[in-house]
């Protein structure tokens, strides 16, 4: 902490510099210095907490000015990429409805061994062949679990659509053994193979 600039500070601190337990000590008497150090320490050790955390789950250095600096709030972040998600995943289902006039968005299915998970992008080829898409806006955007989990199980053994589905693909409609794509920036989803 430091202390006021132009006046007289708490005890003999007249420069702005840091204050001591000693300049608490002399205004405050002893019992309320201590117990002031004592929060100090605990905020000390939860910021330090913080700083820890941050540098391990979210992987960037809290020492870099850039970084810290530049960063996004977590919910401005989760805007920021949601609104990229989903501006990706309306310029592929434009180009995925020129060669399947039927493709959808936002299908939930469910597997054989329960995993519920939503398809980004479903439809069918002039051949009948059912298609699905995962959209990704990044090189880096990860899988949710249940697309970890539910993907490999949609390609070996199918899955169901659940609630209303979309038109034409109502709740009840299987999906037969069927590869998800997952498509990124730079890599276009393959149609008719």
């Amino acid at each position: 902490m430091k202390g006021g600039g132009g006046g007289r500070g708490v005890g003999g601190n007249t420069g702005g510099g840091d204050l001591t337990l000693g300049d608490f000590t002399e205004v405050l008497g002893d019992g309320i210095a201590s117990k002031a150090s004592s929060l100090a320490n605990r905020i000390t050790v939860a910021a330090t907490d913080a700083v820890n955390w941050v540098e391990t789950e979210l992987g960037f250095s809290t020492t870099s000015t850039a970084t810290t600096v530049n960063r996004l709030s977590a919910a401005d972040q989760l805007a920021a990429n949601k609104t990229a998600g989903d501006a990706f995943e309306s310029a592929v289902l434009q180009g995925v409805q020129a060669q399947m006039p039927d493709a959808v968005q936002q299908v939930t299915v469910v597997t054989q061994s329960g995993v519920r998970t939503r398809l980004d992008i479903m439809g069918t080829d002039a051949n009948g062949n059912i298609f699905c898409i995962e959209c990704k806006a990044s090189a880096t955007a990860p899988l949710t679990p249940n697309q970890q989990a539910g993907f490999p199980e949609i390609s070996q053994t199918g899955a169901t659509v659940v609630g209303r589905g979309k038109p034409g693909f109502p709740g009840g409609t299987i999906i037969p053994p069927t590869q998800v794509q997952i498509v990124r920036p730079g890599s276009p989803p393959v149609i008719g193979r």
